[in-house]
């Protein structure tokens, strides 16, 4: 039992069940890579913007409007923050409505589990 008598037998559904396994993850990672990001605002989504992206578009990742704060030293230039759930703070600059530099403020992972086991 469990092993095939002759090269003319078919393997048993319960091995061709656990041959297929790997290529069924295979598909669902492949299937959920291909999923378009949610909005919000992360550190995933704050990667995923560019210099030269409008602040429309950066709206559109965060799935939000941000704050806009001026303390940059011309006219044309804006600051604008999100935060997050976590709060963590997702900082772009803006020349002419358009994204020239990012800063992400946030917790590492390491700074995460600090937090977690009161080590920090």
């Amino acid at each position: 039992m469990g092993q095939l008598a002759n090269d003319d037998e078919t393997p048993s559904i319960p091995d061709r069940l656990i041959a297929s396994l790997p290529l069924a993850v295979l598909v669902i990672i492949g299937v959920l890579a291909m999923l378009p990001a949610r909005p919000g605002v992360t550190k995933g989504n704050f990667d995923r913007i560019e210099n030269g992206m409008t602040l429309a578009e950066v709206d559109k990742i965060f799935g939000k409007p941000g704050s806009f704060g001026n303390d940059l030293p011309t006219r044309t230039s804006a600051l604008s923050s999100w935060r997050s759930e976590n709060d963590e703070l997702a900082c772009i600059f803006f020349d002419h409505g358009i994204v020239y530099d990012k800063e992400w403020h946030g917790e590492t992972i390491i700074d995460r589990i600090r937090r977690w086991l009161h080590l920090a």
